[in-house]
């Protein structure tokens, strides 16, 4: 459950498997998904707050942070997919996303 005021994180599919023109279904190697942005939300850091742990760099799927200075920064945000691993993974919560 998100707590109130926050954005709901996006709905998740199941890419396991999907129909074929047959109507049968096959599986997706789900590495080969082409994602898109759905909110238009985007990761910023509290440079503040940042402990340098790389939890972010290490779990983003689109490879949005990078380690600068001994902190986490979101090089590439337009690549962010919404999924929230990186909030979720940070023990110090110094990331959130923002609307643009």
């Amino acid at each position: 459950m998100v707590p109130r005021g926050l954005p709901s994180p996006p709905l998740l599919w199941d890419l396991s498997s999907v129909p074929t023109e047959d109507g049968r279904r096959t599986n997706l190697d789900v590495s080969k998904v082409l994602f898109l942005r759905v909110t238009g939300m985007y990761p910023v850091i509290d440079r503040k707050t940042c402990n340098g742990c790389t939890n972010c760099v290490v779990i983003c799927p689109s490879e949005v942070y990078r380690l600068e200075a001994d902190k986490a920064d979101p090089v590439h945000p337009e690549d962010c997919i919404e999924c929230w691993a990186c909030v979720d993974q940070c023990p110090t919560a110094s990331i959130e996303l923002h609307e643009e």
